[in-house]
């Protein structure tokens, strides 16, 4: 879903400049990773990625140094690149930081009054549709627009470092909140979750709509590690 103009915006055209090659091969990586294509405890020939992108080894050595850097896969000596796994205490962590960061975003935008009645209209719609995605069991549909909506409140608050390690944080665990959202009985309740928070959000009550994202965070944290965490 489009999330409404701001007041007075015009759309300008912009030229994009060239997509530079390590940013290139490090989005497909991830991609396939995040997709399964590529498994945990897999290792990554240099060799091999060399002939499918047809370029050197460094792009491809500079790809791997910032994967390394964000938690996909380890440098091992002699050995190589190899995809991580995802532990328990890295999800638990993980989980955490996302919540405070978006606690604080959701409070911040409420208490500023960065929202008018387009924002709440938008997330109104927004719930509705995952709402209907989560009765359909149309889980990828449903895990796009729930990124969404967490994202629209550090979106509004215009913090984009915050936007930016967030998206990192949450890239990292793709695979694994992809499988707890094929949980019936805890989609339902993620939406559940949602429709309180706009409430509080409608109600200006920027302590409460905070309260209710950090505790629908760490609720979905302990969910998912109990149930999905060897």
């Amino acid at each position: 879903m489009a999330p409404p103009p701001a007041a007075g915006s015009k759309k300008k055209a912009k030229t994009q400049p060239a997509t530079p090659l390590r940013t290139v091969i490090y989005n497909q990586l991830v991609d396939d990773i995040m997709r399964g294509r590529i498994g945990a405890g897999e290792r990554l020939s240099e060799a091999s990625l060399v002939e499918r992108f047809g370029v050197s080894k460094t792009p491809i050595r500079e790809a791997f140094i910032q994967m390394e850097r964000e938690g996909y896969i380890l440098l091992k000596k002699n050995v190589g690149a190899v995809v991580q796994k995802v532990s328990k205490r890295a999800v638990e962590e993980i989980f955490t930081i996302i919540a405070v960061l978006e606690s604080y975003a959701t409070e911040a935008v409420v208490a500023e009054r960065k929202f008018d009645k387009r924002d709440i209209a938008y997330l109104g719609k927004l719930i509705s549709v995952m709402k209907q995605r989560a009765q359909q069991r149309r889980y990828l549909e449903y895990r796009s627009l729930n990124v969404e909506f967490h994202g629209y409140f550090v979106e509004k608050l215009g913090n984009e470092t915050m936007k930016l390690k967030i998206v990192e944080l949450r890239r990292r665990l793709y695979g694994f909140v992809s499988a707890g959202l094929t949980l019936p009985m805890h989609i339902d309740r993620y939406v559940e979750c949602h429709e309180q928070i706009l409430e509080a959000v409608k109600r200006d009550d920027s302590a409460k709509a905070a309260k209710l994202m950090r505790n629908h965070l760490m609720e979905s944290k302990n969910f998912m590690v109990a149930n999905l965490v060897q």
